[in-house]
């Protein structure tokens, strides 16, 4: 559960997500409050800024079957 108490007694968060453009991220943190919902209110403001922050980069371009298979394919492994 990426919640937890720790060994001290205060409310953590950690986990791993995907951002749009593919990447992956660990977030982890601790909240002001030391309260479970405190926690989550501050996972989720996490995993909010980064995706806002990569609303602005591009996507990597990732070509079709039909475009690899005719393209890099044919032309590296198949004119020997």
């Amino acid at each position: 559960m990426p919640i937890r108490r720790d060994e001290r007694g205060r409310w953590r968060y950690r986990k791993v997500i995907s951002l749009p453009d593919g990447t992956r991220r660990r977030i982890f943190g601790t909240p002001a409050i030391n309260k479970k919902w405190a926690a989550e209110k501050a996972e989720e403001a996490h995993i909010r800024r980064l995706i806002e922050a990569a609303d602005g980069k591009e996507r990597k371009e990732v070509p079709t079957f039909e475009e690899w298979f005719l393209g890099r394919y044919m032309r590296e492994w198949c004119e020997g």
